[in-house]
């Protein structure tokens, strides 16, 4: 990761860490709000420098790439800052991390394979797929290169959609889906996203390969 000093001492300050907290959050909704993200916050690894809500979120921004690090920033900037100067600042560095690309010498958020695209698949016109690995070798989420938005977007509700089969009582989940499908790209999109995540709470681990890229539709 690439968060220089000063910008440690900035996210400090802004995220109100100096006593072991983030912001206002509970343990029950920092849980939570990472795993909308697509990340175990509770995770082993985030304890390298101890367990408090603080503790954990230094070690995320130690450990996960540019791209990881910098959407979470964002997300917290705009749905958990309340001041403006903080969001402005904080908003900088997500900014500025998403131009940087992820130390090659880690082997969190690299690119590791490119695989071969069938020809007779409906995006067999694209050049080129690729996806994330994380550390513990699951991957997490999957990016499509040089295919159309609306390619990405029927790929990712897919998966989704293939996620929720898993749940035995699936209607309301299923209706929800539906529902995001129906507004991406429009104002409601949000409001239906989080009608989503709501619906989900009880089943939330098992949509975790997916809630990262979902959250960069909002």
């Amino acid at each position: 990761m690439n968060l220089k000093m000063k910008e440690k001492n900035i996210l400090e300050k802004y995220l109100e860490m100096d006593k072991g907290f983030v912001l206002e959050f509970t343990d029950k909704t920092f849980r939570e709000f990472f795993a909308e993200q697509g990340i175990d916050i509770d995770n082993k690894k985030f304890h390298i420098y101890g367990t408090s809500k603080a503790k954990r979120i230094r070690a995320f921004w130690e450990i996960l790439d540019n791209r990881t690090v910098a959407n979470v920033l964002k997300v917290l900037a705009d749905d958990w800052v309340t001041t403006s100067i903080a969001k402005q600042e904080i908003m900088k560095i997500s900014n500025r991390l998403n131009l940087v690309f992820p130390d090659a010498g880690s082997d969190i958020g690299k690119v590791h394979t490119k695989p071969s695209i069938d020809p007779n698949s409906s995006i067999s016109n694209s050049s080129s797929a690729s996806a994330t690995i994380y550390g513990d070798g699951n991957v997490v989420n999957q990016t499509i290169n040089n295919f159309g938005n609306d390619s990405v977007e029927k790929i990712l509700f897919d998966q989704i959609e293939k996620l929720a089969q898993e749940i035995k009582d699936n209607t309301i989940i299923l209706k929800a889906i539906d529902e995001m499908k129906e507004t991406v790209k429009t104002p409601n999109f949000k409001e239906k996203y989080k009608g989503f995540m709501s619906v989900i709470s009880d089943h939330m681990t098992i949509f975790i390969p997916v809630l990262s890229e979902l959250s960069k539709l909002l």
